[in-house]
């Protein structure tokens, strides 16, 4: 006596086992062609979906978290009468004058970063360094709107944790004026 299921012949003489009528239903190549079908229809549209927000949505999640780091403290906020490149160019030319190395950023962007000369303090066991974040932004009567937040980020025991720094607005009032006064100059010539 043998211990295997019955194998009944399916078509074209292969050996299949034996379906219920359900069973059959399912897997008929008609309900099968119409799962693939449905298949394909829904990862296009994922796909399209995917591609379509990817990108935007992307750099505007890296904008705002950029956004965020920035707001920590209150910007300053001036206005002044030129379009946001003129004042991105004389932005650019003011930061030596008040001793900033350009970072990044751009006029298209609306955005310029900026940091000092790394300081030590004590006897080399506590460094600094401030870091400007500019925003420009056009205003509606053709002016530009210049934010901007100024940070100071401290590395305590830089032998110990070297890269490891806590940053916090910095309330240097001094330099915010020298660089609102040397972009007014700038915007001058």
């Amino acid at each position: 006596m043998s211990i295997r299921p019955q194998i009944s012949e399916g078509r074209a003489g292969s050996p299949s086992r034996p379906q219920s009528g359900l069973a059959r239903a399912l897997l008929s190549d008609r309900s099968v062609r119409s799962v693939r079908s449905v298949s394909l229809i829904f990862g296009a549209l994922a796909t399209l979906a995917f591609f379509s927000a990817g990108c935007s949505s992307v750099t505007d999640k890296i904008r705002d978290l950029r956004e965020k780091a920035a707001t920590r403290g209150t910007p300053h906020v001036r206005l002044f009468a030129v379009d946001r490149r003129a004042a991105y160019a004389a932005a650019v030319a003011a930061l030596p004058k008040v001793g900033l190395q350009y970072q990044r950023g751009g006029a298209a962007q609306g955005e310029l970063e900026a940091i000092t000369e790394q300081t030590a303090e004590g006897n080399g066991n506590r460094r600094s360094q401030l870091v400007l974040t500019v925003r420009f932004a056009d205003t509606l009567d053709g002016s530009s709107e210049v934010r901007v937040w100024l940070e100071e980020y401290l590395e305590t025991d830089p032998g110990k944790s070297s890269g490891r720094a806590t940053g916090a607005p910095a309330p240097d009032l001094a330099l915010y004026e020298a660089f609102f006064n040397a972009l007014a100059a700038g915007l001058k010539k």
